[in-house]
């Protein structure tokens, strides 16, 4: 199984040391740390790990909706991480960096060669549900699991059109969702969940919904 030090490893690449890594909505389709000042996404440890993880959520909910796959490597992807600070321009929201995130040459065709999962989603949910109920864990478990399905919903909000979060928002339910899906199925990964919150939460089915009934989304990463 994968430890939770694995899930953080690429997070943690943006700190050298514990030292270095010392409002409004968007119509309810921004939900968690994208809509968090960008003086602020990165301002401690845990808020670089929220806004790394809120990305990754991102990224693979694009990746979902637009039919994406990452064509990056550990070390590609820790670097496009590393530059999230960078991106995120002065004065705006972590959500304003995307653009730039998304225009990263590894971002291409789906291909199932490459994964369209990138960070806490690509695990396990018999991982999440030791990671969330482990008392030394548990604790960044929240922050890394939470922060990747808001993005990932986020982006579906954004990008499936006339539709909001503001069930979720309201009832603080991501993480409740995720736990009562993984402890009924265990055997599928933290995205099937996703997939399943946006489905609860989409007004009208759409064709990559109607797919994901028949069809888990690509988890496997790149060798």
């Amino acid at each position: 199984m994968k430890s939770l030090v694995t899930l953080v490893a690429s997070l943690l690449l943006l700190l050298s040391s514990e030292a270095k890594a010392e409002s409004a909505d968007l119509s309810y389709q921004l939900y968690g740390q994208g809509d968090v000042d960008c003086s602020q996404a990165f301002k401690s440890r845990d808020s670089v790990i929220a806004s790394q993880s809120w990305t990754q959520g991102y990224l693979s909910g694009q990746a979902f909706i637009k039919g994406l796959s990452f064509h990056v490597s550990e070390q590609q992807h820790a670097e496009l991480l590393d530059q999230l600070p960078v991106l995120c321009p002065k004065g705006k929201w972590l959500i304003d960096a995307m653009p730039a995130v998304l225009k990263a040459p590894q971002l291409g065709a789906a291909s199932s060669e490459y994964s369209s999962v990138l960070g806490a989603g690509a695990f396990s949910c018999s991982d999440y549900l030791r990671h969330a109920h482990d008392k030394r864990t548990g604790a960044l478990a929240r922050i890394i699991y939470g922060s990747w399905m808001e993005g990932y919903v986020s982006a579906a909000a954004l990008g499936l059109g006339n539709w909001s979060l503001s069930e979720i928002v309201q009832n603080d339910m991501v993480l409740t969702f995720l736990n009562n899906y993984c402890q009924q199925y265990p055997q599928t990964t933290v995205v099937h969940s996703g997939i399943e919150l946006i489905r609860y939460l989409s007004p009208t089915d759409t064709p990559h919904l109607q797919a994901a009934e028949t069809s888990p989304p690509a988890v496997e990463a790149k060798p």
